[in-house]
């Protein structure tokens, strides 16, 4: 599944060259579309080509794409009614964000100004370190698939097909995170794949958590009635910073599979 804050994270450290900066700056002021979200909308720049493999695990295409500052009302016009709230998780309509893609091979000027596909992501806070975050998009442009994660040709997530690919290494921190436990379920025509993100830390973490894995329960699933698909996870963090080191912060056990399902459940009534 598609991971908007894993998303920004990797991306937030690449950029495009300044000469390329400067002339997409340029004529986005001369035509005036620099206006529509010059605020808080430009949140990242991305490079040229973007690798696939942070949308989809077997994907080895290239896209280019941006992400704005996005609104709840762009969400709604997906047919999209996001719940007030999910258990104690409260939206913040602040997150929300847009996320611009062009296909292989376009550049990043296209992806700004006439992308070939729009998805979203919105952010549930429990408190300032428990978040759940939302991702959807519509099902009616082929881009859809490389957004979620989804095999068009078998129609099943890439995550059920390639569960090995959904691996990440986070040295800084001396863990690494994969996916486990893949269940499927189906509920008002739509199939649910939940599945347990697991973080396990090396002993180079410091401090060295006192569990030695931390699971979190995510979603991802299609809706065929609306056509939009769906991706949720949640983020909780582990450590906070307390002067110049890190102070272990986490006791709770993590999202498990039936609150995630509940979940999943209360935004798929929500758009009935």
């Amino acid at each position: 599944m598609f991971d908007s804050k894993m998303y920004q994270e990797v991306f937030s450290s690449l950029h495009a060259s300044e000469d390329t900066l400067d002339q997409v700056m340029k004529k986005a002021v001369r035509t005036g579309k620099m206006r529509r979200r010059l605020f808080p909308a430009f949140v990242v720049l991305l490079t040229l080509a973007i690798s696939g493999a942070v949308f989809s695990g077997s994907a080895r295409k290239s896209h280019g794409a941006w992400v704005f500052h996005g609104s709840r009302k762009e969400i709604e016009k997906m047919g999209v009614y996001c719940p007030e709230q999910l258990g104690p998780y409260r939206i913040d309509e602040q997150s929300a964000d847009s996320f611009h893609m062009v296909s292989a091979g376009s550049g990043s000027l296209k992806a700004f100004f006439r992308p070939d596909y729009t998805w979203m992501s919105v952010s549930y806070e429990k408190n300032s370190r428990q978040s759940l975050s939302l991702s959807l998009g519509t099902m009616d442009h082929p881009l859809w698939a490389d957004a979620s994660g989804y095999d068009l040709e078998n129609d099943i997530w890439n995550g059920r097909l390639y569960p090995e690919t959904l691996t990440w290494y986070d040295e800084a921190q001396g863990s690494v995170s994969y996916v486990d436990h893949i269940t499927e379920h189906t509920y008002q025509n739509c199939t649910i794949y939940l599945y347990d993100r697991i973080t396990e830390y090396a002993g180079s973490a410091d401090p060295a958590p006192p569990l030695t894995d931390y699971r979190d329960a995510c979603a991802v699933w299609t809706d065929p009635e609306i056509g939009v698909w769906f991706g949720i996870s949640p983020f909780c963090a582990v450590w906070e910073m307390d002067g110049d080191s890190y102070t272990y912060i986490r006791e709770d056990e993590g999202v498990t599979k039936e609150e995630m399902l509940g979940y999943v459940k209360e935004i798929i009534d929500g758009c009935r």
